[in-house]
């Protein structure tokens, strides 16, 4: 590799999993290929209390591995924290392989000191399943309102990126204590927020990539979407509506107390209306992505299903106490 003219701080890749045997071999095969002076990369793979060969394979890459005991996500990323005396923090997960340039651009992006982390885009997994590029469209044109994908290929400040896809100063990631231990998901999302509001600023990468496996199930991903919902609400309650996303009950309710007032009026207008609506989503689903209007609309209605269910028992339950990185 030729000698780079740009700043190389080191860095700690980070991948948290838990029985990821037959994917975590690729992601580090991936980390292989990065365009960074290997020096000064410690992959370090933390093992969430697997039962089958996920350290053992992640040994075989070279990759450092850390024993989370089964502790969740947030424990396992706070242990790779506290275990690196690397400048940087990178994570990524066992589900995706990496650009060889993402590293790269997202170390770029914190050269300058206004930003204590970064995070890039997801894009299909290679040879990813009919239904997963079908989950893929469906989150990418949901990125305007939930933020876990996101629109536009211009760099620019923003409120969280995906610990899929992320890069933080380790220092800062110490000062702030690490990850909300207990939480999972959405501990990422908690994180950023205290950044947030302790005054740090975040920056979104587009051309720094990632591929990301996507649920291969109509039941993994209701699972995915509902305890994705259950986390907006703990948060919700811990911090308020802090994102748009966490807006939408009160905004389902009240698109459906209007339909239920027309419909009293008036069936025939009520059902216009709704025939319009579907109609209206159906072809802006469709010139989006290309995918299936219907499939997509199936899968905006599961996800209305279990999100707010999620979301509804979130509120009521009580979000762990911080028990974080801290410092070494």
């Amino acid at each position: 590799m030729r000698a780079s003219q740009h700043w190389e701080p080191t860095v700690a890749i980070v991948i948290p999993c838990r029985n990821e045997e037959a994917r975590i071999g690729p992601c580090l095969q991936s980390l292989s290929s990065l365009q960074y002076d290997h020096a000064k990369i410690e992959t370090i793979v933390v093992d969430d209390g697997s039962e089958d060969a996920t350290g053992k394979v992640a040994s075989s890459y070279g990759a450092k591995v850390l024993d989370a005991r089964g502790r969740g996500p947030s424990a396992a990323r706070n242990l790779a924290i506290r275990n690196t005396n690397a400048e940087l923090t990178a994570f990524t997960d066992a589900d995706c392989v990496v650009h060889p340039l993402w590293l790269r651009r997202l170390v770029t992006a914190l050269e300058n000191p206004r930003y204590a982390g970064a995070g890039g885009a997801q894009e299909p997994f290679p040879g990813e399943t009919p239904f997963g590029l079908l989950v893929h469209s469906f989150l990418s044109l949901m990125g305007f309102l939930g933020g876990y994908t996101k629109w536009g290929r211009e760099s620019r400040e923003v409120p969280h990126n995906a610990t899929c896809n992320a890069l933080y100063r380790t220092s800062v990631l110490r000062e702030a204590g690490g990850f909300l231990e207990g939480m999972w998901p959405g501990e990422d999302v908690e994180l950023d927020r205290r950044l947030i509001l302790n005054g740090h600023s975040l920056l979104y990468v587009p051309d720094a990539v990632v591929y990301h496996k996507r649920p291969a199930t109509w039941w993994s991903f209701a699972r995915m979407m509902y305890r994705y919902g259950m986390s907006a609400g703990q948060l919700t309650r811990k911090y308020g509506i802090f994102r748009g996303l966490y807006a939408e009950p009160i905004g389902l309710l009240a698109a459906l107390a209007s339909f239920a007032m027309i419909a009293m009026a008036d069936c025939r207008i009520a059902l216009a209306a709704f025939v319009a609506l579907l109609t209206a989503v159906l072809v802006w689903f469709k010139r989006k992505t290309g995918q299936s209007a219907v499939a997509l609309c199936g899968l905006f209605s599961l996800t209305i299903a279990v999100w707010n269910s999620g979301f509804i028992l979130g509120l009521v339950r009580s979000v762990p106490k911080r028990q974080g990185a801290g410092k070494q």
